[in-house]
């Protein structure tokens, strides 16, 4: 599963987003794949988070 479409290459730019599997959770984006290990509390106000 991938983030969004929206580059160019109709693949989201490496970054932290809402994770797939834990909607409470940040998760690292690399650009091609989700990270098995970097996970962040998402902010409680979710307007503050990069889309």
């Amino acid at each position: 599963m991938t983030p969004e479409l929206g580059d160019v290459q109709g693949v989201k730019a490496a970054g932290w987003y809402e994770d797939p599997e834990a909607s409470d959770l940040l998760r690292w984006w690399n650009g091609s794949e989700w990270s098995e290990t970097e996970f962040r509390a998402k902010p409680e106000d979710s307007a503050l988070l990069p889309i």
